[in-house]
């Protein structure tokens, strides 16, 4: 969204409402609504531009997201493992600049170009996520194996990741010894969008620095180990592995014609993060 911060993630909040249904012991509907832009329009990153978290803005844009849920043998003391599944979806009623293309249909990569991408209207994305306990330690419901996974996807005119996956395994309390210890590990794969790729490999940008872009909100991953004394000490930690620069073609604008002399590293049309994951998704 550009010169937005778009919807509210850690640390930045925004203002919101949220209905839940538990529609039967199984399942539940649950639909939100949160003002669009948590820190506000600007230049400046938007940690800066709201550095307390609790600017609460209320006129933008809203953010809408709806899911449903299921879950099994969810209640404490049943017999089988627990999981759940996810579907849902958001909706974000703001602008949002196309990846490629400026309002007059010239590639943004084209050195003739206004350099000022279009503004599309909107944007939108489905997700799902699974989690299930694969193993639990004796009658405790909380000690055990677990593995997750979650895939999402939106619009690649609008969006530098049209498609994003991860997937992991957290492992609590297996000692018993040290009930309260968790480790997990996960890894995930985000998809550059097309329409990123084809604007921004023509561009002066090099390809590492949008890979950064990319796979800046990816995750990260965690050990955490509960003392006696009430101390948790824990560590984090993560592995990247970029996309692969590669020779650019000539790029055809949407009159057909060949944007030539504008050098820069394209990228492959897929990358790969490994990352730790903390335990205890949600």
């Amino acid at each position: 969204m550009p010169g937005t911060s778009s919807a509210p993630s850690p640390p930045l909040t925004a203002l919101g409402a949220r209905l839940r249904a538990n529609l039967t012991d199984n399942w539940t509907v649950s639909a939100a609504i949160f003002d669009g832009d948590a820190a506000g329009p600007g230049p400046e990153d938007p940690q800066l531009r709201d550095n307390h978290g609790v600017n609460f803005r209320i006129n933008d844009p809203p953010l809408v997201i709806g899911e449903v849920q299921y879950i099994w043998n969810g209640k404490k003391g049943d017999p089988g493992l627990d999981g759940k599944f996810k579907l849902g979806g958001w909706r974000h009623f703001g602008d949002f600049s196309d990846q490629r293309f400026t309002a007059q249909g010239v590639s943004i990569a084209n050195p003739f170009s206004s350099g000022m991408p279009a503004n599309l209207s909107g944007n939108f994305g489905i997700y799902s996520v699974f989690e299930q306990k694969v193993y639990r330690v004796g009658g405790d419901d909380d000690r055990g194996i677990g593995i997750f996974a979650r895939v999402s996807s939106s619009p690649s005119d609008r969006n530098l990741i049209d498609s994003y996956a991860d997937g992991g395994i957290e492992f609590i309390g297996l000692s018993d010894a040290r009930p309260k210890d968790k480790f997990g590990i996960a890894a995930g794969y985000a998809h550059v969008s097309s329409r990123a790729r084809a604007g921004y490999g023509l561009s002066a940008i090099d390809g590492r620095e949008l890979a950064a872009a990319a796979f800046r909100d990816v995750g990260d991953g965690g050990l955490s180990i509960r003392s006696p004394r009430g101390l948790d000490p824990a560590a984090e930690f993560s592995v990247l592995r970029a996309p692969r620069r590669r020779r650019h073609q000539p790029d055809r604008t949407a009159g057909g014609k060949i944007a030539e002399g504008c050098g820069g590293a394209g990228l492959e049309d897929r990358a790969e993060v490994l990352t730790g994951s903390p335990p205890g998704r949600g």
